[in-house]
């Protein structure tokens, strides 16, 4: 008994200096780190302070392997991940001191080679997704004209890095799933690894061909956004001009007509826009195709012939060439009269909106 707590002591004491240790290495580099939209000293900080909440018990001995994720994403930091395994192996030896009883040294040292080997591989993992995000995050995909202006736009924002870094993430994490359950499913033998083998095909053909789960919410609003970015600028101008003009008889400074007129184009264009994607992006019932409704086709056509000559009246643009276009894949020598609309008032609109994320994004984090 006395042995045990002397070791247990001793094992505290190295416990607590690893993580001091740790932190002021974690302090020194992250001051160098660059982290946008005046959060540097509350991410630092925050970071500091999950650090030392280890040393309250050896229970959160992952607060600063936390730390270290959390800080990767503005920039990786490789040459903290050798300060970790200290931390993890003395809080790991903490906990099981007075369990442990050595009948063979063979085994207890091949037992801490493999202890090492696995947190290895997983700071190794962690690294790779850090510094893969940091990556992602820096990445500039060669794009021009309305695409081009809407990326860098939105790119210096906060909401987007966010954006980002779920998609990422979320991509990792079903393809670390995938490939586990086919890996157990690959290990198992007989009718487990057939029905292992069922489940894994039922899950696919559910989600890639049936398009069911949680992938269909993300698809119809994405292209609703997508759609909303595109179509929005066309109508920005008469918004803006309009807004302008009832604006400034309320006395509204001029900087903020801009982004209360990008707010509402934005809801504007969303509202039908997000009806047409539905239309387009639901699943038809299987009874709908075989005993079609004829008075929702009739519907349906009235609804795509106003919306065509809604566009001709707009825009000059002749409905038919369009259709040309369509049905045999080849362009028309006519303009496109959406491109003048678009590109000129675009870049101002998408200004517009990525202030208004911001404000948005620092109202709830602050800077």
């Amino acid at each position: 008994m006395e042995k045990t707590t002397i070791g247990k002591i001793i094992t505290r004491i190295l416990y607590t200096a690893s993580i001091l240790y740790y932190s002021l290495h974690l302090y020194n580099q992250s001051r160098t780190i660059e982290i946008p939209y005046n959060l540097h000293d509350i991410i630092v900080y925050f970071s500091l302070g999950l650090s030392l909440a280890a040393i309250l018990t050896t229970r959160l001995y992952w607060t600063p392997i936390l730390s270290l994720f959390l800080l990767s994403v503005f920039q990786p930091l490789t040459s903290l991940i050798p300060y970790l395994f200290p931390i993890i192996i003395l809080a790991y030896i903490y906990k099981h001191i007075s369990k442990i009883i050595i009948k063979s040294r063979i085994r207890v040292l091949t037992g801490i080679a493999i202890f090492a080997f696995t947190y290895t591989v997983f700071a190794l993992i962690g690294y790779g997704i850090g510094y893969s995000l940091y990556k992602v995050l820096q990445y500039k995909p060669p794009l021009t004209g309305d695409a081009a202006v809407v990326v860098s736009v939105f790119s210096s924002t906060l909401a987007f890095k966010i954006f980002i870094s779920a998609i990422f993430l979320t991509f990792i994490y079903k393809a670390a799933s995938s490939l586990l359950e086919f890996t157990i499913a690959l290990t198992s033998r007989g009718e487990t690894r057939r029905a292992l083998y069922n489940e894994i095909l039922e899950k696919e053909t559910t989600s890639i061909i049936e398009f069911k789960g949680s992938q269909y919410g993300a698809l119809e609003w994405g292209m609703s956004l997508f759609l909303t970015l595109l179509i929005a600028p066309v109508v920005y101008r008469p918004v803006a001009e309009a807004m302008g003009i009832f604006m400034a008889s309320l006395g509204v400074k001029p900087g903020w007509i801009g982004l209360i007129a990008a707010f509402i184009t934005t809801i504007v264009a969303w509202i039908p826009i997000r009806m047409i994607v539905t239309m387009l992006v639901r699943t038809i019932p299987l009874k709908a195709i075989i005993k079609p409704s004829y008075t929702g086709v009739v519907l349906g056509i009235l609804l795509t012939l106003s919306i065509f000559i809604v566009i001709s009246l707009v825009t000059g643009y002749n409905i038919l060439y369009m259709i040309q276009e369509a049905m045999t894949g080849n362009p028309t020598t006519s303009t496109d009269p959406l491109s003048s609309l678009i590109s000129n008032p675009s870049e101002e609109y998408y200004r517009n909106l990525a202030k208004i994320l911001d404000l948005i994004v620092r109202l709830f984090w602050g800077g």
